[in-house]
């Protein structure tokens, strides 16, 4: 799952949830009351996955804001500092680090060419090891 898809699948849960609750609650009629705690639980789940995809986007925002190349005209290298292996995800990641400013990121080998620029500023080119 990137974020994209983290994005849509937030929307999706919420709008789901949104659904359901006036399908269920709101058909209720006078009997409504005696589910008051539940239909809230339904709408505050439902409302905490929309400000979770509203966070996703900024950050999205702020990633792609980052990655924007920069005037400066510094070239830098992405050096490669470890390999690990990360249980909880189940994938292969190295930690790469700028050779201009020494800010490290994490990613798998592949995805190195989603940082072309450094926060610094750097157009990042390959790695020199």
């Amino acid at each position: 799952m990137d974020l994209d898809d983290a994005i849509k699948h937030c929307e999706e849960v919420a709008k789901k949830l949104e659904v359901e609750r006036k399908q269920k609650y709101e058909s209720l009629g006078e009997d409504r009351a005696l589910f008051a705690e539940e239909e809230n639980a339904c709408k505050e789940c439902a409302d905490e996955h929309m400000q979770l995809a509203m966070w996703l986007k900024d950050y999205k925002r702020l990633l792609e804001k980052e990655s924007k190349p920069s005037s400066n005209g510094k070239i830098a290298y992405w050096i490669l500092r470890h390999r690990f292996y990360s249980e909880i995800s189940g994938i292969r990641l190295n930690t790469y680090k700028c050779s201009d400013c020494g800010r490290e990121i994490i990613c798998k080998a592949d995805e190195l060419n989603n940082y072309p620029y450094c926060h610094c500023g750097a157009k990042m080119k390959e790695t020199d090891q």
